[in-house]
């Protein structure tokens, strides 16, 4: 295992023990974050904010691990988010409540660059499990 799929694991499980504090040691503090539904963040602030907010509306929400390749400064992900949503997701457009369903399966991007200061995660909703429902 590289040291890149060796960080994106030890975020998985930071993020899924409810470990925002360990989750964030992985990212350069001046990270770039695309998520679907929410757009470019820009700072580890941004991504804590998100993060946050996610686990509020899901406490039991977890990431999980299904592949990842490794080539030089790049890795490419694909992994699984699943919750339960309990209570309401703010979102930059609305405050909604997703339904209970579980498992939207989503594909990262992650790089770090020696000649780059502002590593970037981008992520993908590849498929979709439900649709939130405004509330």
């Amino acid at each position: 295992m590289g040291d890149l799929q060796d960080l994106v694991g030890r975020f998985y499980d930071a993020f899924t023990r409810g470990d925002l504090d360990a989750a964030e040691a992985c990212f350069d503090p001046n990270v770039t974050v695309v998520s679907p539904g929410v757009g470019e963040m820009r700072g580890v602030a941004a991504w804590r904010a998100h993060a946050e907010t996610f686990k509020r509306a899901a406490p039991d929400a977890e990431l999980r691990l299904r592949s990842a390749v490794e080539a030089g400064d790049r890795i490419a992900v694909e992994g699984t988010f699943a919750g339960t949503f309990t209570g309401p997701l703010q979102t930059p457009r609305a405050r909604r409540r997703p339904p209970a369903r579980r498992s939207p399966s989503t594909t990262s991007t992650c790089s770090r660059s020696p000649t780059t200061a502002s590593p970037r995660t981008t992520s993908t909703t590849t498929r979709s499990s439900s649709s939130a429902s405004s509330g």
